[in-house]
C-alpha cells in the first residue's frame, strides 16, 4: 500500500500543475481495496473531485506507477520493448 500511495499523490500533484507545490493537505486521495485509487476531495469544492481520474499502471516488480489526469481518463495503453 505505500507503494501505492507514493504513485499516485505525486501523479495528482504534477498533473494539478503546481507539481511539488502543490500543498498536500488540499486534496485527498482514496485507495479502497481492490479498487482503483480515486480522488477523494480537493479543497472546498465537492465538484472538483468529479474533474479527476487515477489510474495505476504496469510496473516490475519492485516499482509501481500511476497516471493521473484532469478529466475522464483515456484509453492507457502500455508497451514493452524487448531488452
Amino acid at each position: 500500500m505505500p507503494n501505492r500511495i507514493q504513485a499516485n499523490v505525486p501523479s495528482v500533484e504534477f498533473a494539478s500543475g503546481e507539481g511539488f507545490s502543490l500543498d498536500l493537505r488540499s486534496f485527498d486521495v482514496a485507495f479502497p481495496p481492490a479498487q482503483p485509487a480515486s480522488v477523494f476531495s480537493v479543497g472546498d469544492d465537492p465538484n472538483k473531485t468529479q474533474r479527476w481520474s487515477l489510474a495505476d499502471l504496469s510496473a516490475p516488480v519492485g516499482y509501481t506507477a500511476a497516471f493521473a489526469v484532469e478529466g475522464v481518463a483515456p484509453r492507457i495503453e502500455q508497451w514493452q520493448w524487448p531488452a
